[in-house]
């Protein structure tokens, strides 16, 4: 019993001494390992530098000038940008870890390359991919119909065909400008007079032209041709023609016009129909003639010259809306002088369509002087013979 209370005792006096030996140890007899933040990982792309570090929560400094890091070195916070070759150092640091090793990483800039592109409209012509800040050779000229090239356009700079551009350092479009070519119109008159406002010029672009009538003293307009042998008649320069134009006026001394409905002149040559005065394209509302309750409508036409109808016949252009017994064309060369003679009926199947009715030669005048051959008139007077017509139009009067 003895022995076992001595071996009790002797245990507890070693546990003793063991706790008194810990408890009197200090803070810095005790060793703490920390934690060593995860070198920083450096990344060069397109120009772009950018660093990273495993370790959630650090801190990275960086130099550009291949010294050493510190904590007064540059705070990363956003991707570096090269403009030039640069070595990039950096290491992490974060509170209650050991600092990271310092990364190193030779960053090289890469010049950039930009495209240069050349439009015709919504056609590429070139594609050029050059080095930012260099130049590109403009193309060729390309061709449009009815355009002259002006030039390669982007916002307010303009090249020239296969010319240098300016130093470019971003991608760019050119476009080809181009200006409308003007063609020249000329007119072979034969001492003839051209219209009033008659153009001299044109474009692809300018609207239709309707061409006029020129006027020539003694003869009639015969009409518009493209070549000197009247073979090929034009009657306007339609939008979208292009090359210079040369007409050729034809003049007919044979026919004289003593009035046109569509300018409402007399003796005038030429004549052209005026929408303004036709009811459905076909019938003319110029100089209508109505008989009405045994009432003859008539119309005397001024001439604006003198005419001769020796060895002349005269034609009337007209439209009935009836049957028509007779007209009767009254020929006056003073205010007693007049001949008179009916024209052919408009018959069964003619009526409501235009017709074209002429008269005879060499009548007789019946006034003071009944002997008396009227060939230089100066007036026209269109009357009904009888009570058998209910409306006539006029559309064109002249001789032949």
């Amino acid at each position: 019993m003895k022995k076992r209370l001595s071996k009790l005792a002797a245990a507890f006096t070693a546990l003793a001494m063991l706790v008194t030996a810990f408890s009197c140890k200090t803070p810095e007899d005790a060793t703490v390992e920390k934690e060593t933040a995860a070198t920083p990982v450096i990344t060069v792309a397109d120009n772009s530098v950018t660093i990273t570090c495993a370790t959630t929560g650090a801190t990275i400094y960086y130099t550009t000038d291949g010294t050493d890091p510190t904590t007064a070195s540059t705070k990363y916070t956003d991707a570096i940008t090269l403009t030039q070759d640069i070595t990039v150092k950096a290491f992490a640091v974060k509170a209650d870890c050991t600092d990271s090793a310092v990364a190193t990483q030779a960053c090289t800039y890469v010049i950039p390359k930009v495209t240069v592109t050349f439009k015709n409209g919504d056609i590429v012509v070139d594609t050029q991919t050059i080095t930012s800040g260099t130049t590109a050779t403009a193309p060729a000229a390309p061709e449009k119909t009815g355009y002259t090239f002006a030039g390669w356009i982007s916002g307010e700079t303009t090249v020239a065909a296969e010319a240098e551009t300016s130093a470019i350092t971003a991608d760019v479009t050119y476009t080809a400008k181009w200006t409308a070519t003007v063609y020249t119109i000329t007119y072979e008159l034969d001492d003839g007079t051209n219209w009033d406002g008659a153009p001299e010029s044109y474009t692809v672009e300018t609207a239709t032209i309707a061409l006029g009538t020129p006027t020539k003293s003694g003869y009639s307009f015969d009409g518009w041709y493209k070549d000197s042998s009247y073979s090929t008649v034009i009657t306007s320069i339609e939008k979208g023609t292009t090359g210079d134009i040369t007409l050729y006026a034809k003049w007919d001394a044979s026919l004289i016009n003593l009035w046109t409905a569509a300018t409402n002149q007399l003796a005038t040559p030429g004549y052209q129909y005026d929408s303004s005065l036709v009811d459905d394209a076909t019938k003319v509302k110029a100089l209508e003639l109505t008989y009405k309750d045994y009432s003859y409508d008539s119309m005397t036409l001024n001439l604006l010259n003198p005419i001769d109808l020796t060895d002349k016949t005269v034609y009337v252009e007209m439209y009935g809306s009836a049957e028509t017994s007779a007209l009767k064309i009254i020929y006056i060369t003073d205010d007693t002088h007049q001949n008179e003679h009916n024209f052919c009926n408009i018959a069964a199947g003619e009526e409501n369509t235009w017709v074209t009715k002429s008269g005879g030669t060499g009548w007789t005048a019946y006034g003071v002087d009944n002997s008396a051959d009227i060939t230089s008139i100066t007036a026209i007077k269109i009357a009904f013979q009888n009570d058998t017509t209910t409306t006539l139009k006029f559309a064109k009067i002249y001789a032949r």
